[in-house]
Parts: structure tokens; sequence; C-alpha cells
């Protein structure tokens, strides 16, 4: 049977003031409506399915109540438990927030700490170290190589034979220049000796015509006396009068004759002395050519570039060789089309060689751009130092504009774009990222206008893979 309260209910629900009979007065104090956790433990649960409908009434197997002791034993395990699941829950929290964030070894990345100093705004280039004076020989005939003498890069003394063309055709030109010019005199001989033959002819008839001139002169006067004493007629006066004039006419043409013949003389004479001079001109240049089919140095040299094969056919004025000078050289470089307008003659150039640098400036830029490059040659402050060689590569920088007393940073992989770009600046243990803005910067060093301040290390690796991030943690730092 079930035990019921004076209420009806069940006893341990129907509790009072004064409690249940036999428990503890200090804990009836404390609670006006126990619960059941607080007054016993339940042995032998009713089990619905033997038909037993309550708790037996055997004492041995009654609910007790539980001590103060108990109860606040049970309390403290509870708060232990308690404490204990919230410690685990805060130490996992910590755990995980670690394990998931972003983090960098320092070992990793390229730093570089902001200082003041000096920058140079420059424009990088490619060169090449070319012969200050280079000497270009060409081929004076269309002919074949007939003997290579010297091969590229020799060491040439003045008159060493670099090497020698095919000269039959040469000679024979010179053959037949000689015989025209030959030629040429005889005819100018022959003229000159009719001419003489001529003037000669003519000087005779103008005396022979002056002594008859004197004759119907003499002839004239005789007949004017006579007829003063009527002694002759008038016609034979005009006669002996027009006979005069015709002889003074035909000596006048004569000497005309004479002078138009020595102008002739003279006109035939220099067109004859015109061709005379070209021919010996084409002489001497086919003896010219027969010499320069001998190609030999005119000065001590190095021999930069000659043809390789023998028996090769080259055209009249097709390079033969590229002849340097020993000592003395010049920077051929080139860079982007892109900076043409700012390329000048004058600037002045760095010139990097193992480690050294040479000075120099911009002599002449090339009118020409090929392949989306412009080029242009540096002179040299030290022309004939001896690291330099022909064709060797170096690296060149055009000042373009230089600065004092300004804030400036190591360029690196990932940094040292002109202008407003991401950075990522050392704060403690963390890389925080920063908006920086740059300006100037050469090969080395870029300015940083806005965003840094002295002394700051900001990182000079490539990071677009974190740029996503606002913070990341540092490493080892």
């Amino acid at each position: 049977m079930r035990r019921l309260g004076p209420s009806g209910l069940p006893w341990f629900t129907d509790l009072s003031a004064s409690g249940h009979p036999g428990a503890p007065a200090d804990r009836l104090e404390q609670k006006k409506r126990p619960h059941l956790i607080d007054f016993m433990v339940l042995a032998n649960w009713p089990d619905p399915c033997h038909g037993r409908g309550g708790i037996h009434q055997d004492e041995k197997t009654m609910d007790r109540i539980l001590s103060t002791a108990e109860r606040r034993q049970g309390q403290r395990r509870r708060v232990l438990l308690l404490s204990g699941s919230l410690l685990l829950l805060v130490l996992l929290w910590l755990g995980l927030g670690r394990l998931l964030r972003p983090g960098l070894s320092a070992g990793e990345l390229r730093f570089s700490t902001a200082t003041i100093g000096g920058l140079e705004a420059t424009l990088s280039a490619d060169g090449l170290v070319r012969p200050a004076f280079e000497d270009v020989r060409t081929s004076p005939v269309e002919a074949r190589i007939e003997r290579l003498v010297a091969p590229a890069g020799a060491l040439l003394a003045e008159g060493d034979t670099i090497l020698v063309l095919d000269r039959r055709e040469i000679r024979e030109r010179l053959e037949r220049v000689t015989d025209r010019i030959a030629l040429k005199e005889a005819e100018l001989r022959k003229a000159r000796a009719d001419q003489v033959r001529q003037r000669e002819e003519l000087a005779n008839e103008v005396e022979i015509l002056a002594e008859r001139i004197s004759f119907l002169e003499a002839k004239r006067e005789q007949e004017a006396q006579l007829f003063e004493r009527r002694l002759t007629t008038v016609w034979n006066l005009r006669q002996a009068e027009r006979d005069e004039n015709i002889a003074r006419l035909e000596h006048k043409g004569l000497l005309e004759r004479i002078r138009r013949l020595d102008e002739g003389s003279a006109a035939g004479d220099e067109a004859l002395r015109i061709e005379l001079r070209l021919l010996e001109g084409e002489r001497r240049q086919v003896v010219r050519e027969l010499d320069e089919a001998v190609l030999r140095a005119p000065r001590p040299c190095v021999l930069s570039w000659v043809p390789e094969e023998e028996g090769r056919l080259v055209t009249q004025g097709e390079v033969l060789a590229r002849l340097a000078d020993r000592d003395a050289w010049k920077i051929e470089a080139s860079l982007s089309d892109i900076h043409a307008a700012r390329l000048l003659e004058g600037l002045p150039a760095r010139v990097r060689l193992d480690g050294k640098k040479l000075t120099g400036r911009v002599e002449r830029i090339h009118p020409r751009v090929v392949s989306g490059r412009i080029t242009f040659d540096l002179r040299l402050d030290e022309p004939r130092n001896p690291e330099l060689r022909s064709n060797r590569r170096v690296d060149v920088e055009v000042v373009l504009e230089e600065r004092t007393n300004t804030l400036v940073v190591e360029r690196g992989p990932g940094f040292g774009t002109a202008g407003l770009q991401e950075a990522f600046v050392v704060e403690g243990n963390r890389l925080v990222r920063r908006s920086l803005r740059c300006g100037l910067g050469n090969r080395d060093k870029v300015e940083v206008l806005e965003g840094l301040q002295p002394g700051e290390r900001v990182v000079i690796s490539a990071m677009e893979r974190w740029h996503h991030l606002e913070k990341i943690t540092l490493k080892g730092n």
C-alpha cells in the first residue's frame, strides 16, 4: 500500500512547516518546499511489471534522509564538475584558436628596417661593353675571300694582315683603265698637234695677206696721186680702194679664225684633260681597291669580328672585320621605350661590374626603337678600366633624381612599387597590414612617403597570398 499524507497526496509531497517525522530540524528551516532528492534515496522503486503499486513497507528498504555532510559533499562534487567542464571548454577554445589562427615563421620572411637617408631615382638598363672607338672595315669590291689570316679576338699590331680577297678581277680592271688613260693621252697629243698645224697655216696666211694689204695700200696711194694729176680715172681709184678694203677684211677674218682656233683648242684640251683626270681617279680607286683587297690592321687593335669561311662571296660594302681599340671602352645600354621621355643626354649613370661601380654619362641616344627597346651609349669616366672586356654584360643605372634626408626601405620581391601599396609591418609578435605610399625608387631602395615610421620593420617578401588578412602571428621573432 502507498503511504499517503494528511492531504491525500504521497507523504513526501505533503510536508508542512513541521516537516516529516524524524526530519532534521535545520533542513526544514532552510526550505519550505523540500525536493525529493533532498530527503530520500529511492530504493526498490515499484516495478509495474510485478504489480506492486507502491513502496515496500519493509523498514530495511524504506527511503532514508540524506545528512548535511552528504548534501554538501554532493554540492562540492557538482561545483567541481561544473568548474572542470568550464575550464576544459576554455582550454579547448584557446587551443583551437591558436591552431586555427594563421602564423608565419620569421625565418621564412625578409625584413627591412625603415631608416632616414639619401635616395637616387634611377632607371635600370641592360648594358654591353663596347669599344669606345670601333673601326669597321668593308669589302671594296664583290669578291671571294681567298685566305683568312687572323681569327676573331686576335691582338693585332699595325700592318698585320687580317684576310686576303681574290684580286684577279681588280687587276683586270686596272689594266683596262690604264689602257684608256694611254688612249686619252694620245688623243690629247694629236689634238694639240693639229691645233699647232692649223694655227701655223693661218699665221702664214695672215702674213701673206698683210703683205698684200701693204701692196694694195701703196697702189691706192699711187692711184690717188695719178687722179690728182688727171692721169687716171675715178673708177681705177675706187677699184684700188675696194681691193685694199677687201684685203683688210680678209686679214681681220684670218685673225678671228686664229682666235676661235685658240679658244676651241683650249676647250678641247680641257675636255681631254678632264677625261684624263677622271680616268686617273678611276685608276687610283682601282689601285686602292687592289691594296684594300689585302685587309691590314691600321693600328694596334683587337679583331672583334671577322668572317669564318674561306671562299665565301662578299658583296661590295659588306663588313669584313670589326677592329676595336685595345684600351678604351664604352657601354651600349638598352631599356624599355616607355622610359624614352625620361631618358636625356648628359644624365649621370652608374655601371655595376663585379661589385664595383663605374660612373659615366649618357652620351648619345639612338633614334630607332627596336623590339620595344631604346638604345643609348654611355661615356665612362674611366674608359680604360682593366676589368672591361668586349661584349661583357653589365647592369646600368641612369640617375634621374636624387633626394636626401628621406625615409627609405630596401626593395624586395613584394615591396617597392611606386604609389599606394599594401605591406605587413612588424608590431611585437604580429604582422599588421598597412597601406604605405611609396615615392622614388631604384634597384635597391624605395622611398616611403606615408604609413611608416623610422625604425619600424616591414616585410619585403612576396605576401600576395596573405593580403586578405589584417593580422598574422609572427613566430620566432
